[in-house]
């Protein structure tokens, strides 16, 4: 590793290690803030909760990307002034040198040894914060390829489940989402998905067709719509871009746990405020 290689990072690894244990302890202070407000409140709306764990979320990001200008003194110049002459006398330009050593050779260039820089502690560690920060986002690509049923799926047959297509739609408006979503059936999941920001798309198992009544498929049909209303599938890039930069701090996994779970609430209070089905199934 090049001398001038590990004077280059060096800079750039301190002020890394600064920003991760600043937005470490302010990030991890703020999610335990949340998690305490919503453990003396209960009652408070999941769609509340939602927005405080992604307040908490965007409290780490900004944490590690602020930076705080660094003072610098006036700096007193050192050097010797150079005291004017008389008129008629030559200028004293030997005054603002320093005699040089007897020891030195006439004309000698002085020789002046630096110390060389090396490898910290602080960039081992950032090495090794590198390394896992891409294992998590690799397995976190993975899966979320693994997930994406959408090229697997079908549109469903409008011809076979008029009412069902019919019922998706009402449910659009209620819900007040103007954009269309496609409704797609696959035999590839059990589990119903929703993906796309700019073109979203419902996928429901065909399993779930044949077995569930219809306010059953009402209610995840409502579900599902109410996260496009939401915008989750573009708020979810908050806590995943944490994630990755903090894969390491367990208070980051406490909010993973706890801001799914107020999502999937939210969701579920707002499909039961605009379907007709009991709150109990």
């Amino acid at each position: 590793m090049s001398a001038l290689w590990v004077a280059t990072i060096n800079p750039w690894v301190d002020l890394w290690a600064a920003g991760l244990w600043r937005a470490c302890w302010q990030g991890s202070a703020a999610i335990l803030l949340v998690w305490g407000v919503c453990g003396l409140l209960p009652q408070m709306s999941p769609r509340i909760r939602c927005w405080l764990w992604r307040l908490a979320y965007a409290k780490l990001l900004i944490a590690l990307l602020w930076t705080s200008p660094v003072e610098i003194p006036l700096l007193r110049s050192t050097a010797t002034p150079v005291p004017l002459s008389a008129p008629g006398q030559a200028p004293a330009a030997h005054a603002a040198f320093p005699p040089q050593s007897s020891t030195a050779g006439v004309g000698a260039p002085a020789h002046v040894v630096l110390p060389q820089p090396s490898v910290t502690p602080l960039s081992l560690l950032a090495l090794l914060w590198l390394l896992g920060a891409t294992v998590v986002a690799v397995h976190g690509a993975r899966e979320w390829r693994a997930a994406r049923l959408r090229e697997q799926a079908a549109p469903l047959d409008t011809a076979v489940y008029a009412d069902l297509a019919a019922d998706f739609e009402s449910l659009r408006r209620r819900l007040r989402v103007r954009r269309p979503i496609a409704l797609l059936v696959t035999h590839a999941s059990d589990r119903p998905h929703v993906f796309g920001v700019k073109h979203p798309a419902i996928v429901l198992p065909a399993a779930l067709l044949a077995e569930a009544d219809r306010p059953g498929l009402l209610a995840v049909m409502a579900h599902e719509i109410a996260h496009v209303r939401r915008k989750d599938l573009l708020w979810n890039w908050l806590p995943a871009i944490v994630h990755v930069l903090f894969f390491f701090c367990p208070f980051v996994w406490l909010a993973n746990r706890e801001w799914q779970l107020a999502q999937e609430l939210a969701c579920d209070d707002m499909a039961v405020l605009n379907t007709p089905i009991d709150v109990a199934e």
